[in-house]
């Protein structure tokens, strides 16, 4: 069967009319909050349900707030004000989702497809599994938040030493001095959304490290690696969007993303540079990103390599919206190419 990739809001529209006349389709799953029962790249089957015939365990099809498409188990159902309410959360995490009205379910996920083998989510053995990990979830959060907080307090300690001068002249010197650019290609395909995380962006029917992935399969931008030794240190992508994109016009920049263990050493901004100078290469007059209102770091890097605050109306209104508990606000920087006078090209 021939795949399609379309837009958010025609990918979404066409789920819908497709679920309300009692069709079934597939798609790709992108992120990993679903995870270890359905995971990034599965392709899953998702037909018609009225959602009051839900049940706890189901995982449910919905529109985000942001008109996006989550699949998520149902955890609850309550009904409030006359409106049935369903209670969801992905699998990976902690937190469940802000309740979500039933007239914003489209179907439910029967079937995931893995490796060539099919597993059935709505009855069986995955059904079973997903009833049980559902009922150890407390025993499950606190061992996470256990974790969290070692990993916490060990992070803590890393940034203190990493804001000291001499750290970060010796960091440039060993580790800098160490590390290597090239072209992400096949080899990275589980190595590039492993880096970006699970962050989503408002808008993107995937997340950036499944955008990464994508670049690397069909072109259409830069996905750039930077290797320590024989270990990712980093990654960043930049990426031109058709012209018909509303949201995300011409070319934008994710990342970058550097891990914890090596930054400080220059490496997210040899990612910047040399991303910037590819997208100048292809014709690009102009670059946006999205940072994290709070993260300082990351916006004094884009503000040493040329980025400054900007705004896009469409998307600028999304963004306006008020963020969904726990989601940092993100702003829009824009960055003026001069004209191309010259670059090295990276390795592959």
């Amino acid at each position: 069967m021939r795949e399609l990739r379309l837009g958010d809001d025609a990918f979404v529209e066409l789920a819908a009319e497709i679920l309300s006349k009692g069709g079934s389709f597939q798609f790709r799953a992108h992120g990993a909050s679903m995870a270890p029962f359905i995971r990034d790249g599965d392709l899953l089957t998702v037909t018609p349900v009225d959602a009051a015939r839900l049940e706890i365990g189901d995982v449910a099809l919905m529109r985000t707030q942001w008109d996006r498409l989550k699949a998520h188990r149902v955890i609850g159902k309550q009904v409030r004000g006359g409106v049935l309410l369903l209670e969801t959360r992905g699998d990976a995490r902690l937190s469940p989702d802000r309740p979500v009205p039933g007239d914003r379910v489209l179907g439910r996920v029967e079937r995931a497809q893995r490796g060539g083998r099919v597993y059935r989510l709505d009855r069986g053995t995955w059904r079973l599994a997903a009833r049980l990990w559902m009922g150890v979830f407390p025993l499950r959060r606190g061992l996470v938040r256990l974790v969290r907080a070692v990993k916490g307090a060990a992070l803590g300690l890393l940034q203190g030493l990493q804001s000291w001068g001499p750290y970060r002249r010796l960091a440039q010197k060993v580790v800098g001095a160490r590390a290597r650019y090239r072209q992400a290609d096949g080899r990275d395909a589980r190595t590039l959304p492993r880096l970006f995380g699970r962050e989503m962006l408002p808008g993107l029917q995937e997340p950036p490290g499944s955008l990464a992935a994508r670049v690397v399969e069909t072109g259409g931008g830069l996905a750039l690696l930077s290797t320590v030794g024989n270990r990712p240190a980093g990654c960043v992508v930049v990426y031109r969007f058709t012209e018909d994109e509303q949201l995300y016009p011409g070319w934008w920049l994710f990342g970058p993303v550097v891990r914890a263990r090596y930054r400080r050493a220059g490496i997210g901004g040899e990612l910047l540079r040399v991303a910037l100078e590819h997208a100048r290469v292809e014709g690009a007059t102009w670059v946006h990103m999205l940072a994290h209102e709070g993260d300082v770091a990351t916006r004094e890097l884009a503000k040493k390599a040329g980025f400054l605050p900007g705004t896009l109306p469409v998307l600028q209104a999304r963004l306006d919206d008020p963020p969904w508990p726990g989601e940092p606000r993100r702003v829009i920087l824009a960055c003026a190419l001069p004209a191309h006078t010259g670059w090295r090209r990276v390795a592959r």
